[in-house]
């Protein structure tokens, strides 16, 4: 409760003063304020009160007379806001109010801001890591480990897929894809190809170089050029080792770092249980983004036009389209970039390809695609 004659310290300014201030203290009764001080006395009448509060770091209150503005009495005791016989203190209350809530809710959003920042930089973080990781185990993980998985793993797919046993087929196959061979390393584990019976035209990588194209592939291509454009982006994911990759970093960023740092033992066991996942999965968006861009590398490294990858992908997208095996599914669950996409992208590497005339003739080839094919 307020008394009477209860007293505020504050002080007054007047242009008449210059620079100074008079300090004095505010003492308020029912119908006036009063501002008294060793050498000035003001009363303002409550009718003619003005009240403003100071902005910003400006932590005071201030009152003037209405007719007399140019005096201005300003106080730091921020009690007196409160004062029940200064009725224009209510207004005051509510615009205090409302700058509190708008400056608290600015600093909430700085501190959520702040928040979200620091939790970007720790997935990049972690991102970074995990990366790191995932490349030292691979660099783990010898020749002969890799070549069991993709024992295991073809062992699997020739369990639900019949395999071409004709070898006038598959040394036309072999001599198809010579081309990218005779040009590229691919690492320490050789390249075997394996033809599937089965129309849906397809290519798979397994880990030790296994390569697996499907009839249906065989007979949708019409030009050698075309099946090497598939054929490079297999191989690149051979030469990028994308089958162990994702093996690894199927396991998450913290049993990988676990296995990091406990040795070869526990790399043998994140990669036994894992062989399924290369055969029923696929690739991440980002292998197959790499494979595109590494197998149309490799293609020009073979002095193969690059073009025919991206017809074999118009192909391949006439394909889904005629055979309806588009789907509602969000792309970010497929596997594989949208296929419009993944043209659009080897449409604009073609476009800002400085070399496009030194690629080998390859009609001499065109027998060995109907043999593959079985024609």
């Amino acid at each position: 409760m307020y008394q009477a004659n209860q007293s505020f310290e504050a002080s007054v300014f007047h242009p008449s003063l210059g620079n100074e201030v008079a300090t004095g203290i505010i003492v308020v009764d029912r119908s006036e304020l009063h501002f008294q001080s060793e050498a000035i006395v003001l009363d303002i009448p409550m009718h003619r009160l003005r009240v403003r509060v100071g902005e910003g770091e400006d932590e005071r209150i201030y009152f003037q007379d209405a007719d007399s503005p140019e005096w201005e009495i300003f106080s730091s005791d921020f009690t007196i806001i409160d004062h029940p016989l200064i009725p224009q203190m209510r207004l005051a209350r509510d615009r205090m109010s409302r700058t509190a809530t708008k400056e608290e809710l600015v600093r909430r959003l700085k501190v959520v801001g702040y928040v979200v920042a620091v939790l970007a930089i720790l997935v990049w973080l972690v991102d970074v890591a995990a990366d790191m990781a995932l490349s030292a185990l691979v660099a783990r993980v010898p020749p002969q480990m890799e070549q069991k998985l993709g024992n295991e793993a073809l062992a699997e797919l020739q369990l639900i897929m019949n395999f071409v046993e004709d070898s006038n087929r598959l040394d036309s196959l072999e001599a198809l894809i010579a081309p990218l061979t005779n040009a590229v390393t691919l690492g320490t584990n050789g390249l075997k190809l394996f033809i599937a019976d089965d129309e849906d035209p397809n290519a798979l990588a397994l880990p030790g170089g296994y390569v697996v194209v499907t009839t249906g592939l065989l007979n949708l291509v019409e030009r050698p050029e075309e099946l090497l454009g598939v054929l490079a982006h297999e191989l690149a994911h051979v030469k990028q080792k994308h089958g162990i990759r994702s093996m690894i970093s199927g396991a998450g960023p913290f049993l990988m770092f676990g296995v990091l740092l406990g040795g070869r033992g526990g790399l043998v066991g994140l990669l036994g249980n894992a062989t399924d996942l290369v055969v029923r999965s696929g690739f991440s968006q980002e292998y197959e983004t790499e494979a595109d861009d590494v197998g149309w590398q490799i293609l020009l490294a073979s002095k193969v036009d690059p073009r025919g990858m991206t017809e074999a992908l118009k192909k391949l997208r006439a394909h889904e389209a005629k055979q309806d095996l588009d789907d509602d599914m969000p792309q970010a669950f497929n596997s594989h970039p949208a296929m419009q996409k993944r043209i659009a992208r080897m449409e604009r590497k073609w476009n800002k390809q400085m070399l496009k005339a030194e690629f080998v003739d390859l009609s001499a080839l065109d027998a060995r695609l109907r043999t593959a094919a079985g024609k």
